[in-house]
């Protein structure tokens, strides 16, 4: 790794973009340091990388580094006078056709088909200037708990994040996951967890605790608690496993993605029904993101993102839609997930 101060950082992920060079800029929840890979053609190795794959596993992106830079990132970046933020962006009327779906979701719940639908939704913004730097630092500061992470790849535009979602976590026979589902506002009081979104964290939780029994090695399940990511919180449940044996990262992968927090249960059925009525493709939203160093293999779900192209930015969001679920509460959730995001964002 090579220590570079936070300006001479920015200007070499400015620079391989304008070069259209491949490159993943990146702090880890918890952390201080941001690092950059920037993709060496040249590089086959691929022991360190940075892996983003699509939602639907039918596509990764490799970005692999000749050597990583890092530096160290300030506490806060208050934001320019000059800039500001789309407020008047914010809410939208609730859609018909995502209203629509959810009906269509809810009339299969009841006769039993499904358990639970992730459904999602872009939200088209138009802009002429973005402060793309001041936007990505209160990234930084308002989710500590997240990996804030932008991208790049000449082929999918730029893209920029801050998922709160630890998918998996593996070094030699360890493993961390945990289940992250449940939406409530950050100001709402904690007795307001409501059955519905105990019972859309308990299928999270269920699911990854399945998949994982059928290995050999041993569990532990942590306290439920509280998140809070920015203006919202999740229901959090950590999950710990010691495997006899080393397991390939690669089929865990598979088996433990889509999770029923982005995707639904049961997993195929919930799957098929989003490719049959979303009416778009995901890509990576909601799709895996991050680091692969050596023997550690450390991936999240790509979440509260935003891809930025020709003008536009684009953010994904989405609800988890159970028996209990009401359409315009279920928009209102995708509101304040956007909400989210779009609030870090300044424009010139």
């Amino acid at each position: 790794m090579k220590k570079y101060d936070l300006a001479q950082l920015y200007k070499a992920a400015l620079n391989a973009y304008q070069a259209q060079r491949k490159f993943a800029l990146f702090r880890k929840p918890g952390g201080d340091i941001l690092q950059l890979y920037i993709h060496d053609p040249d590089q086959t190795s691929q022991k360190d990388h940075f892996l983003i794959g699509s939602f639907n596993h039918d596509h990764t992106i490799r970005i692999c580094p000749s050597k990583i830079l890092y530096a160290k990132t300030p506490l806060s970046s208050p934001p320019s006078s000059e800039e500001k933020t789309l407020k008047h962006y914010w809410q939208e009327s609730p859609s018909t056709e995502y209203i629509r779906m959810i009906n269509t979701v809810l009339k299969q719940l009841n006769t039993g088909t499904l358990k639970k639908v992730v459904l999602s939704r872009m939200k088209k913004i138009p802009f002429k200037r973005l402060a793309l730097k001041t936007g990505f630092q209160n990234l930084l500061t308002a989710h500590p708990e997240g990996l804030v992470n932008i991208w790049y790849d000449p082929t999918h535009s730029l893209w920029m994040g801050a998922t709160p979602e630890l998918l998996l976590r593996i070094k030699n026979k360890k493993l961390q996951s945990e289940a992250l589902a449940g939406t409530l506002s950050a100001d709402a009081p904690a007795f307001t967890w409501t059955f519905k979104e105990l019972e859309e964290h308990h299928m999270v939780l269920r699911h990854i605790v399945n998949i994982l029994q059928n290995y050999s090695g041993k569990m532990s399940i942590g306290k439920t608690g509280t998140v809070t990511t920015g203006r919202i919180k999740h229901l959090k449940t950590k999950i710990g496993f010691s495997f006899s044996e080393v397991p390939d990262p690669h089929t865990l992968l598979h088996h433990l993605h889509p999770t029923p927090a982005v995707c639904g249960l049961p997993q195929k059925a919930a799957l098929n029904f989003i490719l049959d009525h979303e009416g778009y493709d995901r890509t990576f939203y909601a799709g895996y993101i991050g680091p692969i160093n050596k023997d550690i293999t450390e991936l999240y779900i790509n979440l509260r993102c935003a891809k930025i192209h020709q003008g536009w930015i684009v953010l994904y969001v989405g609800s988890g839609i159970t028996a209990q679920s009401e359409p315009e509460k279920e928009w209102l959730e995708t509101e304040v997930k956007a909400q989210n995001t779009l609030s870090q964002l300044y424009f010139r």
